[in-house]
């Protein structure tokens, strides 16, 4: 499979991410596209992403396309809302919002957010920016209008804890979660040690309404 022609190719056009593009000082968060794919392979085989993250080893361009095909799907079936972070068409990484109980027709009341920072990016405060701009839409009544976002990162993970700080969540707890790592090589699911906290609108609202 070669980037001249790939299945992603071929079939990338066969739904119309229902999302907006949301816009900071410094930000254009945008929809995923095939361009974005090199950066998303860096970014997938750095060793922090490795360590912190459910990605395949050895990530290639064929599972970045697969990626996109799926989270194309998603966005359709109301389930998640996914961006990339454009620095002034420089890919910064990518950020999005799990609907709990999305469909087509509603987001539902709850998010779980997931983050990562492309390596070259790192250090700017992009994603903090980022993240602000997506708990705005989320919470928003003229956006998604959820009630509550979900932050979890696996524990050890220091820089996604500081960045979900800095965005204004609170009241960090630990917890156990057997989803937020790699199964044994077996393919079992392990009981991972993670951090957690949870944001709502009114947590929200009283911290960057001004």
């Amino acid at each position: 499979m070669t980037p001249e022609h790939s299945d992603f190719s071929e079939h990338s056009e066969h739904v119309e991410p229902n999302q907006p593009e949301l816009i900071t000082e410094r930000l254009t968060l945008r929809h995923l596209c095939e361009a974005d794919i090199p950066d998303i392979v860096e970014s997938c085989r750095d060793p922090q992403m490795i360590r912190y993250t459910r990605v395949p080893l050895n990530y290639t361009r064929a599972d970045a396309e697969d990626s996109l095909l799926t989270t194309a799907r998603q966005i359709a079936a109301g389930q998640i809302q996914r961006w990339a972070i454009d620095a002034s068409g420089v890919f910064a990484g990518s950020i999005e919002l799990r609907l709990a109980d999305g469909t087509p027709e509603s987001p539902g009341t709850r998010a779980e957010l997931g983050y990562y920072a492309a390596p070259k990016a790192r250090g700017k405060g992009y994603m903090t920016e980022a993240l602000r701009a997506v708990l705005g839409y989320a919470f928003d009544p003229l956006g998604l209008g959820l009630d509550t976002v979900r932050w979890t990162a696996l524990a050890g993970n220091e820089v996604s804890e500081r960045v979900a700080i800095k965005a204004g969540f609170t009241g960090i707890y630990d917890d156990i979660d057997p989803n937020s790592g790699r199964p044994d090589e077996n393919g079992h699911p392990v009981q991972h040690r993670v951090r957690r906290a949870d944001m709502t609108r009114a947590q929200f609202a009283a911290l960057w309404a001004n």
